[in-house]
Order: C-alpha cells, then sequence, then structure tokens
C-alpha cells in the first residue's frame, strides 16, 4: 500500500498558506531550496504537477489546488485532536471564502448568508470585485464560490459549476417625491425624466435596451452604474428614474419610500452562484445556495 509523507504534504501547505516558498523556508527555518525540494517530491509521489513556479510568484494547478483542500482538513484536524486529547476546548471553524461581484444586491447577499449568520462553527469573508478576478480567485482555489448577475462563460464551464439561485423583475422605481399625473404611460414618463441605468454588468441590461429599441423611446439618461446599491440611493434621492432588479429595493417599496412605475414581466435579472466543479462538494456551501431556491 502507497502512504502519504505528511511531512512534505505540511512542507506545500505551509508554502500556500505563507503565499511563497521563501517566506515558507522562514516560518520553518529552513532554506528556500529545501522547501523546493520536499514539494518536487511530493509532486513525485503524486505524479502530478502541484505549483507553476514563476520567478516572483507561484500559482496552484488544479491539482494542487485539490491537494491544498485536503491538507487544509488534514491538519486542522490534527489541530483538534490534540485539543480534544489535551481536553482544551476546540476553536475549529469552517471556513467559508465567498466572492461577489460589485453590482450584486445587499439584499440577496443577505439572504445567501442567513443560514449561517448565527452558526458558531462558521466563519465568512467576503471579497468583493469585478467578475474576471474573482473567477480566477475561484480557479486559484483562493475563493469557494462566487456571487454573480451572470452564469460562468462556455470556455469556464469545463471546470466552473454554475446555479441559479434566484431570479427578480426588472423595473422602473422612483421616489415617493416625484409626482406623476394618472394613468400616464410609462413611454412618456421614460422619455420625460432623468433615469439612472445599470451598465450591462447585469445580464437584463440587454433586455431593457431591446424594449427601449423596439418602442422607440428617446431616454434622457444621466448616469449608468455597476452597483445596484448605488442605483437604490440615487432612487431614494428624488433626482430620477431608476431602471433597478425588484430585489434590491424591495424593502424601499413595501415601506413606500419608493413607488413602481412600471413592472417589465418579461425582463429578469438573475443571480449565480458559481463554484468549481468538485466530487465532493462543501456541505455549507450546498445549504447556502438551496436557501435561495
Amino acid at each position: 500500500m502507497e502512504t502519504l509523507n505528511y511531512h512534505h504534504l505540511f512542507y506545500f501547505w505551509t508554502v500556500c498558506k505563507e503565499g511563497g516558498f521563501t517566506k515558507a523556508g522562514q516560518k520553518l527555518r529552513l532554506s528556500q531550496s529545501a522547501v523546493s525540494e520536499q514539494v518536487s517530491r511530493l509532486e513525485e509521489a503524486f505524479g502530478q504537477k502541484l505549483i507553476t513556479r514563476t520567478t516572483r510568484s507561484f500559482e496552484l494547478t488544479e491539482a494542487g489546488g485539490t491537494a491544498l483542500e485536503f491538507a487544509e482538513a488534514i491538519f486542522t484536524t490534527g489541530t483538534e485532536l490534540m485539543d480534544y486529547m489535551k481536553h482544551r476546548p476546540s476553536t475549529k471553524k469552517q471556513q467559508i471564502r465567498i466572492g461577489a461581484i460589485g453590482s450584486l444586491s445587499r439584499n440577496l447577499q443577505a439572504k445567501f448568508l442567513t443560514p449561517i449568520l448565527e452558526r458558531d462553527d462558521v466563519q465568512f469573508s467576503i471579497t468583493v470585485g469585478d467578475s474576471k478576478r474573482l473567477i480566477k480567485l475561484l480557479r486559484d482555489h483562493a475563493l469557494d464560490i462566487v456571487l454573480s448577475t451572470f452564469s460562468a462563460t462556455e470556455e469556464e464551464s469545463s471546470e466552473l459549476y454554475t446555479h441559479l439561485l434566484t431570479h427578480s423583475p426588472l423595473c422602473i422605481v422612483s421616489s415617493k417625491s416625484i409626482k406623476f399625473k394618472k394613468n400616464e404611460k410609462i413611454e412618456f414618463i421614460l422619455e420625460n425624466n432623468r433615469i439612472f441605468l445599470p451598465t450591462s454588468s447585469l445580464e437584463s441590461r440587454s433586455d431593457f435596451d431591446h424594449y427601449i429599441e423596439s418602442n422607440k423611446i428617446k431616454l434622457k439618461t444621466t448616469g449608468e452604474l455597476d452597483d445596484i446599491a448605488l442605483l437604490r440611493i440615487l432612487a431614494l434621492s428624488g433626482k430620477g428614474l431608476v431602471v433597478i432588479p425588484r430585489l434590491g429595493v424591495t424593502n424601499d417599496i413595501e415601506n413606500g419610500s419608493l413607488v413602481v412605475l412600471h413592472e417589465f414581466k418579461n425582463i429578469k435579472q438573475r443571480f449565480y452562484a458559481i463554484t468549481r466543479q468538485k466530487k465532493f462538494p462543501n456541505p455549507i456551501i450546498n445549504e447556502l445556495i438551496r436557501s435561495l431556491r
């Protein structure tokens, strides 16, 4: 039976945790070359490259990312075992690393996190950024999941999996302070008021543009934003109309701060969770995804 050299795995794990061979060597009080040699032996044992080395940095391969996840579980469990045997209270927490694109609804993020907000065994972190950066972090195993307004591309789908979380109709809203005549058509309202639009970072924007073109409406566009939270603030300010997914302003509509002038029944903004293809998915991630469906 083949046995795993846990010393080699520990060196590999330390390199990943410290962010490089030099820092790992300092942590382990070994030379950089010695640490590199131990990791190379682990790669030989696995028969696969774990790390792509460059002069200034390194990147984990797909096999390396998988090895890191196993190493994390192994050494975290080892620490928990020591705590148990020495009658120390366990401090183990499941780490969930979430990426969220900047344009994402804060309401959606809050709902997504609800199942774990009061759990003592889970700790989460959220990284906000653009889709390209977050997908790279996901592929490099620096994130566990990415919340997005777009599904993974065809090119990405070979190693990433897209889960539809929920959808919300696109609507046109305004502050209750803006007064309109009764029975005014939405086309007239759109052509005679300043309006703020979401950018193409929302999948539904293209459908809205098609509606505008089909009805030959000339918009008085004041600004385009890729931030749903900021669109909401502009709507509340009373400076103009705002096109936004209803999910982003649900509470404001319910308390009467915002008025829905028009809701597009056939234009929906979909929200997605993107994960790596994994044989053994993280059960907490699955729970979070199911909670919004």
